[in-house]
Parts: C-alpha cells; sequence; structure tokens
C-alpha cells in the first residue's frame, strides 16, 4: 500500500474542489424545492337567509326558544306555540369556494348573540344553532370541491324570546356574521 501526500498546492486545489461541489449542490438543491403555495383566497355568499316562521308566545307566557337546525328541522321550548300562516322556515344557505383541502373554521359568535329587533319594539337574540356543511360534517371541516365550484353548508340558529310584554308580536329581522378563519 502506497501512501500518497498532498504538496500545499494539490490541498489548496482540492479544497477549491470542495468548496464547488458544495455551493453547486447548495444551488442545485434550493432552486428544486417547490414554491409555497398561492395564498388560499375564499369566496363566500348568502345564497339563503335563516328563516324561523311564524311563532307565538302563549297568553301569559314566559317565552322559551325556538331552533331550527342546519338540517331544516324546527322545534321549541318554554311558552312558544308553531303558528301555521304559510311563513317558512329553514337554515341559512351559504356557499364557500377555495382551494380543495383548505381546512375552514368558523370563529365563536358574538357573547350573548345577535339581536333581532321588532317592527313594534322588542328585542331578541338569536344564537348559531351549529355550522352544518350539507347538514353533516359540522365544523371545522375541510373544502372538497374544486374551483370553480362551490361548496354548501347550512348554518342553523336558536332564538331566544321574552314574554308578549318584552317581545311584542310583528316582524323581527337583524343580520349576523360570520368569521371564517382559513388554515
Amino acid at each position: 500500500m502506497k501512501n500518497y501526500q498532498l504538496n500545499s498546492e494539490m490541498k489548496n486545489w482540492l479544497i477549491v474542489l470542495v468548496s464547488l461541489l458544495i455551493v453547486v449542490t447548495f444551488s442545485y438543491n434550493s432552486s428544486g424545492q417547490e414554491k409555497p403555495p398561492r395564498p388560499v383566497g375564499l369566496y363566500l355568499r348568502n345564497a339563503k337567509n335563516l328563516e324561523f316562521g311564524a311563532f307565538a308566545v302563549s297568553p301569559g307566557g314566559a317565552g322559551g326558544t325556538v331552533t331550527v337546525s342546519p338540517g331544516g328541522g324546527r322545534s321549541f321550548t318554554g311558552d312558544l306555540i308553531n303558528i301555521n300562516l304559510g311563513y317558512s322556515y329553514s337554515p341559512a344557505l351559504f356557499e364557500i369556494e377555495g382551494n380543495a383541502g383548505t381546512l375552514v373554521q368558523f370563529a365563536n359568535e358574538q357573547s350573548g348573540g345577535y339581536p333581532m329587533t321588532g317592527s313594534h319594539g322588542g328585542t331578541i337574540y338569536i344564537h348559531f344553532y351549529n355550522f352544518g356543511v350539507d347538514s353533516s360534517t359540522g365544523n371545522p371541516f375541510i373544502i372538497t370541491t374544486t374551483s370553480p365550484s362551490r361548496m354548501i353548508f347550512q348554518v342553523g340558529g336558536t332564538l331566544v324570546v321574552g314574554n308578549t310584554g318584552a317581545n311584542p308580536p310583528g316582524d323581527y329581522s337583524g343580520t349576523f356574521s360570520i368569521t371564517v378563519v382559513q388554515q
């Protein structure tokens, strides 16, 4: 076995060669990486309003709640009576468009619910019942459609209604906000 010794000039060339290989390797690896994904843009549209239909507080009653579920069912608690006057009830219907695979979550509602003002005075409060995508996937959920297709989700709610002194008969309306957090 022969023992080779490098003179100083050969050592310098070897160091330069190794340095070049390292630079070329780092250059190649950094240019071979994928670019980060573009920011996800979300499109959200209200396609149908949340509607509770017609109901009344029974005479002398203390009030109660009326709930419309994301699936479209309606229920009452307390002293509320269903009045069948042809007014429809339904969950709110929204369309969302974004990149498939985007995780979407709805932030909590404001404390105390959202006020709904009556045409003859009074205020009732709406609380979100639940968020249901196609009435089943809940919150959070993953967008499964590919743009330009839109995914549908439904939002139900619960109204807290007081007695007829606090909440006289009439039409109640208001707005609520939905805060969407994408991850």
